[in-house]
């Protein structure tokens, strides 16, 4: 193995971190990002079904062999036209297989900005450092944990931004249109109200990347599109789930004034 470069457990931690923010930036909600030892054929995983064999410990297929690296290399290789794929584009790309990477769709347009901004990405630990590190080594690449005001945040703005998800999947359905096909009103989202609710989680984001300055407008602009939220008495945003987010809200007030308070 004396081959392979000379990558320090410094550089993945650094590459996780990156393409774990990248990925928050553009979806508004936390970065699932880590890589570790699939179950099934060994490789480099960080999801199930693993994106190399298939394994998927419910049900699904067992692998014939164990993976290799050269099968990796060019996984990774060819996320991106030319063999020029790195570690980055090989992670977005596989979100191309999912059910919501619809044709015109919004999350189909932020996962192909995605994988334009990773092909600029550089620096990143190449395929042959990232096996031997995961599997060779056996460890995992993940970013490190949070503290509690960032977990009660990320919380509130999932409930808060993706409750209009919700009312996209309520507005894709065929019940809530009219026979002459015009659209129910049982579904109806205020004009900006969704921008607010985006520029909120935004601020958080920047909040929990490093900027102290924009915890406070975070918490104070989801807290409003959560009380105007309330006000619709919408069915597509359950009362408690809203609850739930402005109690996060409040928790992240007391961690931050506790912090703040001067020592007795």
């Amino acid at each position: 193995m004396d081959d392979f470069p000379d990558h320090t457990a410094d550089l993945f931690d650094q590459a996780a971190e990156r393409i774990g923010r990248v990925y928050e930036q553009a979806m508004l909600t936390r970065s699932p990002f880590h890589l570790s030892p699939c179950g099934g054929c060994g490789g480099p995983a960080f999801q199930q079904p693993c994106s190399l064999c298939g394994y998927y410990p419910m049900g699904g297929p067992d692998p014939r062999q164990p993976a290799t690296l050269d099968q990796f290399r060019r996984s990774v290789e060819n996320s991106m036209p030319g063999g020029t794929g790195n570690l980055a584009t090989w992670y977005f790309g596989n979100f191309r297989k999912t059910v919501a990477y619809k044709p015109h769709s919004s999350y189909k347009a932020k996962v192909d900005d995605l994988i334009a901004e990773a092909a600029r990405m550089t620096d990143l630990p190449n395929a042959d450092a990232v096996w031997q590190h995961v599997v060779v080594e056996g460890n995992r690449i993940r970013r490190p944990g949070v503290p509690a005001e960032a977990l009660f945040l990320w919380s509130a703005v999932f409930e808060t931004v993706h409750a209009f998800d919700r009312a996209d999947e309520d507005m894709s359905r065929p019940s809530y249109y009219g026979s002459n096909g015009s659209y129910s009103t049982s579904v109806y989202v205020p004009t900006g109200l969704r921008d607010k609710a985006k520029e909120g989680a935004r601020l958080a984001v920047q909040a929990m990347h490093g900027d102290d300055d924009a915890w406070e407008p975070a918490v104070d602009t989801l807290s409003k599109v959560i009380s105007e939220l309330k006000s619709l008495r919408a069915r597509w945003v359950p009362e408690g789930n809203l609850n739930s987010a402005q109690g996060n809200l409040d928790k992240v007030r007391e961690i931050r004034a506790e912090a703040a308070a001067p020592a007795p």
